[in-house]
């Protein structure tokens, strides 16, 4: 079984809140993107998570296609997810995640000056 080494692991409400006001809607969105979510599911079946559900994640996939919005919570909990984690109410994620997130705020020029 795969134990994550958290020191690898960042907070992205952190690094959203030097560019933004509204994290929590900001990280909602990124978390409701397919792409997010095959990144998370490559990453849990590259990292050897056997408590990983990827036929859950699937069904979430269809249904964030379809216009229903998940939690980052939600999601952990309901795919068993070591990709991220919640840690004083923020999320705390892989680097490859954490990367992951600061190139989507990129694509919409808000961690730019």
């Amino acid at each position: 079984m795969f134990t994550p080494d958290y020191d690898d692991y960042y907070v992205l409400n952190d690094y959203a809140a030097r560019f933004l006001s509204d994290v929590d809607d900001t990280l909602k969105v990124y978390f409701n993107q397919v792409s997010t979510m095959n990144l998370i599911t490559l990453w849990e079946m590259k990292n050897g998570n056997e408590l990983f559900r990827p036929e859950v994640m699937e069904a979430i996939c269809n249904d964030i296609r379809e216009g229903k919005e998940f939690s980052p919570a939600e999601i952990r909990d309901r795919c068993n997810i070591l990709s991220y984690f919640f840690e004083d109410g923020k999320i705390v994620a892989d680097l490859d995640v954490y990367n992951d997130f600061v190139a989507f705020l990129g694509r919409y020029r808000i961690n730019t000056y």
